[in-house]
């Protein structure tokens, strides 16, 4: 990032706390932009998309951020950006602007898409290798992970991906299912239920529930059966 502020940048005003101030500016919901002086924020001159601009804020000394935005933005766009450069900086969950190469028929160029809030997926390969755009997906928060030791012929007894899910989107899909979040549960070792809704999830939690039932019933019939085989013996 070039740290060559622009003309209209000024010296911050000096406030008692300019991070309380931030903090203060970012909640009110207001617009950032025409407030960034007071705040001790500086902007950098424009970049071209695909510089990483929107990635990360510079910090000058212990209070003063410069931050560089792409060029050829709206306002509205701009505002988004900042806005979501400062919750990163306060430590608070959002959205995050994300600079991907496309890879597809119409254009080879970077555009900006966005991460929605709570996003932990790792975009570093899109971001460097380029993807289609259909293609960019976003794990939201942690998944539902299980194992369980799982015997197999050839490999012995090892621990097995079972029961593991995950909330999923993909907002420039061409199914409309999975454009909004959605699970993706893996059964047992790449064999997969896709796009469950809230609906669907839940009518499968009931039936793994019902046939729990059916295993609790199976455990106590084994140890009466033990039971019975042990004093047949004696």
């Amino acid at each position: 990032m070039s740290v060559a502020l622009s003309e209209s940048a000024l010296p911050a005003v000096r406030l008692a706390d300019l991070s309380a101030a931030r903090r203060a500016a970012y909640e009110d919901g207001l617009p950032l932009l025409p407030r960034l002086g007071e705040l001790g924020v500086h902007l950098a001159r424009e970049t071209a998309l695909g510089d990483g601009a929107v990635s990360r804020v510079l910090h000058i000394g212990d209070s003063q951020w410069v931050i560089s935005l792409p060029s050829g933005l709206a306002t509205a766009e701009r505002e988004r950006i900042v806005s979501a450069l400062f919750a990163r900086e306060l430590g608070v969950t959002a959205e995050r602007p994300l600079v991907v190469l496309r890879r597809d028929r119409h254009s080879k160029e970077p555009f900006l898409t966005w991460c929605p809030q709570g996003c932990v997926s790792d975009h570093t390969s899109a971001m460097r290798e380029g993807t289609m755009l259909e293609d960019i997906s976003h794990d939201i928060g942690a998944g539902a992970a299980l194992e369980l030791p799982v015997w197999d012929a050839k490999e012995g007894t090892a621990d097995s991906r079972v029961l593991s899910g995950s909330i999923r989107v993909e907002p420039h899909s061409s199914q409309a299912s999975r454009r909004v979040p959605y699970v993706s549960l893996e059964v047992f070792m790449d064999e997969w239920m896709e796009c469950l809704g809230p609906g669907e999830l839940a009518d499968v939690i009931q039936t793994l529930r019902a046939h729990l039932d059916v295993l609790d019933g199976l455990c106590g019939r084994l140890a009466e059966a033990r039971r019975v085989y042990k004093g047949a013996k004696a």
